[in-house]
């Protein structure tokens, strides 16, 4: 839940206020700091920021974030890479087929 608070505070630009409040309004944020379902009211206090930041240097959400970002990015290349793969092996039999129709 630091983590991924302290993420998110990073990302977005926010004083501790607001990110409770974001955090409140928001079920996607909720679901990244691992709540495991909506909830109306504050996971924790503006002032807890403090303990987590000096649990998790801001160094270390740096280094966090940097991973999931290469993480990210090696699997939509992954990905990118299958679609070729499939995309090249199926169009060029539909190709062949239609050229041997004609």
């Amino acid at each position: 839940m630091a983590l991924g608070a302290l993420i998110i505070k990073a990302r977005m630009g926010l004083t501790d206020e607001e990110l409770v409040e974001q955090i409140k309004e928001n079920p996607y944020l909720q679901f990244l700091i691992g709540l495991e379902a909506f909830q109306y009211s504050a996971p924790f206090d503006p002032s807890m920021l403090v303990h987590f930041r000096k649990r998790l240097p801001e160094s270390v959400v740096n280094d966090c974030n940097e991973r999931i970002v290469r993480h990210g990015q090696s699997v939509i290349r992954s990905s990118a890479a299958d679609d070729r793969d499939n995309d090249s092996s199926y169009g060029g039999g539909t190709a062949r087929a239609a050229r041997s129709a004609d």
